[in-house]
């Protein structure tokens, strides 16, 4: 009976020893928690940006690409005040853009500064209060330590916006499109510099609002007073899944104002993306058993026609539709012309995972031997169509600005420097007797 009683006595003490234990690693936990940092910009810092992974998540759960913060760049010279004299689609589009529903709903943190390049970024909290004509009063601008600033504070899971006119201070340069050619080479070299270490997307946006005041031209002619639509731009920097979420052509579209944008990024699609497809066949051949890349026993039709297509998967490209479907955009050898892009149906998806696109190609005559049919980085025509070498008389122009082309040259060919060639994917086919 003692026995009993000394063994019911350590079966309780245990049991509540247990319950203490329990409570106090909780609360151990709880003071554990790490909370949010506040961390002010400091100029060209390498570790500003980097992610911030807040709490754990649940193990259970399944990992989203989310993002950690975004950072806005405002563009604050003179030459900005333009846009923010009344209401404008501009302010409209910035109270907008920052105010992303994703942002709000996961509780991104967002951080704004003024910055004219010219000078140390100037910190502000409450963006809708201080887009006034009093704040953008810097006298003068540098867009490539701008653009350097900007792309210094993009880490990994961050996404940086630049927001600018995009126009060079050229004054006094006496021959200014020499001199763009020079900053355009400086910045190459800026986005060279990033690549190297990173792997982030650049989206370039153009969108118009009213504009009322006073313009500067880059050529440093007079100054003169304006009332009309001009354009400004959006520079969007952050990795590709993160922009692709956040930041889609469809969420673009609807920005107030907007006109075009283009996407630049390194091309590192995986090889085997591709696949011959039935689809829309005209002509005979069998699958060979050898090699998923050929046809055997390559017949045309009785009009000696043959025709089949390609099945792609370009879901890890940062292209939207209308680039991929534009037969343009492609080439073929061998005599093969492209005949359409088309949707995959439950119909059509014959033996490709994931696949987005069906590529059709045709042949008429022999159709023996090797087709190698390219998706081709053409660039973006809107990008030239906006550039302009004189603006000095810009009263009644609302869709140029100057030296546009030569400041995005130095992007694109940043990137070509890590891309092979003009050639954004290669799919080959070889067809056999």
């Amino acid at each position: 009976m003692k026995m009993k009683f000394i063994i019911t006595i350590l079966t309780v003490f245990c049991f509540v020893a247990l319950i203490f234990s329990s409570c106090g690693s909780k609360s151990s936990n709880k003071n554990l928690q790490t909370e949010k940092p506040v961390i002010d910009i400091v100029k060209n810092s390498p570790g500003y940006g980097k992610s911030y992974s807040g709490n754990k998540q649940n193990s259970n759960k399944v990992q989203q690409t989310i993002i950690s913060k975004v950072t806005f760049f405002i563009e604050n010279s003179g030459s900005m005040k333009g846009y923010v004299t009344g209401s404008t689609k501009y302010v409209d589009v910035l109270t907008d853009l920052t105010n992303h529903p994703d942002f709000i709903k996961q509780n991104v943190i967002r951080n704004f500064y003024f910055n004219s390049g010219a000078s140390i970024p100037h910190k502000i909290t409450n963006l809708q209060n201080n887009l006034v004509p009093a704040n953008f009063n810097q006298a003068k601008s540098n867009l490539n330590q701008l653009f350097k600033t900007a792309l210094d504070s993009n880490g990994k899971s961050t996404v940086t916006v630049l927001i600018s006119d995009g126009i060079y201070d050229m004054c006094p340069e006496p021959t200014p499109l020499n001199k763009l050619t020079i900053l355009s080479h400086a910045l190459r070299s800026v986005f060279i510099n990033k690549l190297q270490n990173t792997n982030f997307q650049t989206i370039v946006v153009k969108l118009k609002s009213d504009f009322s005041g006073r313009y500067f031209p880059g050529n440093c002619c007079n100054a003169s007073n304006i009332n009309q639509e001009r354009p400004y731009y959006l520079w969007v920097f952050g990795e590709t899944e993160i922009l692709k979420k956040y930041f889609s052509d469809e969420y673009l579209k609807n920005l107030n104002g907007y006109v075009n944008s283009a996407r630049y990024f390194k091309f590192n699609l995986e090889k085997d993306i591709y696949k011959p497809n039935s689809y829309k066949k005209i002509g005979t051949y069998n699958p060979s058993t050898n090699d998923k890349y050929s046809l055997e026993n390559v017949k045309t039709n009785s009009a000696g026609v043959f025709q089949f297509s390609i099945a792609v998967n370009f879901s890890k490209l940062p292209l939207n539709d209308n680039y991929l479907t534009d037969k343009s955009n492609y080439i073929c050898t061998n005599g093969f012309v492209i005949v359409s892009i088309d949707a995959p149906t439950n119909v059509t998806k014959l033996g490709l995972p994931n696949q987005t696109h069906l590529i059709v190609v045709k042949k008429t005559g022999n159709p023996i031997g090797q087709l190698t049919v390219s998706l081709l980085n053409k660039g973006y025509d809107w990008i030239s169509d906006t550039n302009l070498n004189n603006d000095c008389n810009i009263n009644g122009n609302t869709t140029q600005t100057f030296g546009f082309e030569v400041l995005n040259q130095g992007i694109i060919e940043a990137y070509q420097n890590f891309n092979d060639g003009k050639v954004i994917a290669k799919f080959n086919i070889n067809l056999r007797n």
